[in-house]
């Protein structure tokens, strides 16, 4: 779960896996369901 700066929340989830989301699929999640760059993402922390 991540919050953004104007209080929006934003959330993802990944089923039938290890819990670890690999290379593309990561890119794919941050991009599409996140909307928030690598970068940025990982400023946040």
């Amino acid at each position: 779960m991540k919050q953004m700066e104007d209080g929006e929340v934003k959330r993802t989830r990944v089923s039938r896996g290890t819990g670890e989301v690999r290379g593309h699929l990561w890119k794919e999640i941050l991009k599409k369901q996140l909307k928030v760059t690598e970068e940025y993402f990982n400023s946040k922390k």
